[in-house]
């Protein structure tokens, strides 16, 4: 993908800035939509400070080739947050799409393995809920917008802040399996102590 005009939500976050980082090596203009101001950006990126549930007017999507959704708010942010963000902001981001990008080739969506739950029995966290009734909105879309899903595990790697990555980098190969009757949690405190 190279040379587009890309548009990417939620692109201050973890995933969002790698992304940015290897579309904007491809010669791509990206359109960045955030609640918060990402750390640093190059000159091919346009960002906008926008809560995509508040249905703002989105009028500068238009011609938008490619459309990553990444925007979302945890079961941290509560039931009310959580349902715009996730769910209101995705019509509203599609409506905006559908007018001012008709000739829009796809929508990726980074969704959750939390959307399926444990054993394939129904999301039981307010995240996993809210993103699958924002697959829902997607997949039913009226405008026929072209879209992947993508139900992602827990994404982690070189620069993540929330702990998981050094855990792991720093893990002997030989710790990677549990002992019998310990949990992981557990085991990273194991870990953590010796």
């Amino acid at each position: 993908m190279e040379n587009k005009k890309i548009l990417v939500t939620g692109g201050s976050g973890f995933l969002g800035s790698r992304l940015i980082t290897r579309l904007c090596e491809r010669n791509n203009r990206v359109i960045l939509i955030d609640k918060k101001e990402p750390e640093s950006f190059s000159k091919n990126v346009a960002f906008y400070k926008i809560d995509l549930s508040t249905a703002p007017s989105l009028k500068f999507l238009k011609d938008v080739e490619y459309a990553f959704h990444l925007a979302a708010a945890k079961d941290a942010a509560g039931e009310k947050i959580c349902y715009a963000t996730n769910v209101k902001g995705t019509e509203n981001l599609l409506f905006w799409l559908a007018k001012q990008s008709p000739n829009l080739k796809k929508v990726v969506y980074v969704g959750t393995l939390l959307s399926e739950g444990f054993r394939n029995k129904g999301a039981a966290s307010l995240y996993g809920k809210t993103k699958l009734l924002a697959e829902s909105v997607i997949k039913n879309n009226s405008f026929k917008i072209p879209y992947l899903i993508l139900r992602t595990a827990r994404i982690y790697g070189p620069g993540d802040r929330r702990g998981i990555y050094l855990i792991l980098k720093f893990m002997p190969v030989s710790y990677t399996h549990l002992r019998a009757h310990e949990t992981s949690l557990h085991l990273v405190c194991r870990l953590l102590l010796e």
